[in-house]
């Protein structure tokens, strides 16, 4: 992956570790293929297991769909570990990811700024 343009960590927990392990997901900078028809965001989630990287892509008629589609395939991707795994992923401390919001909801302020 050439340009990282967005990475969220999260907390992977196996049926039988009580500590967590890391686990990175990164989407990169969506490009034309090599036929110039084509736009492709490039997906890389790190972890759980030191080394291991699982690669894949969006595609789209533009930049912003291959973007778009690839922020939406990454829970497919992490259902697939956590299945295959039996483990258990978090993000600050909450099974919700954050990879799914309701238009709406991107206006709220964060929970910190309330306080």
């Amino acid at each position: 992956m050439q340009e990282v343009i967005a990475e969220r960590q999260l907390d992977f927990y196996s049926p039988r570790g009580r500590r967590p392990k890391k686990v990175i997901v990164r989407i990169g900078k969506a490009e034309l293929d090599e036929t110039g028809e084509t736009w492709r965001a490039p997906i890389e989630i790190l972890g759980p297991k030191v080394g291991q990287v699982f690669r894949s892509r969006a595609s789209g008629v533009d930049s912003m769909q291959a973007v778009i589609g690839a922020i939406w395939l990454v829970p497919v991707l992490l259902r697939t570990l956590t299945n295959d795994t039996g483990g258990r992923l978090e993000f600050e401390g909450s099974a919700d990811l954050g990879f799914y919001m309701e238009p709406h909801e991107a206006f709220k302020p964060p929970a910190s700024a309330k306080e």
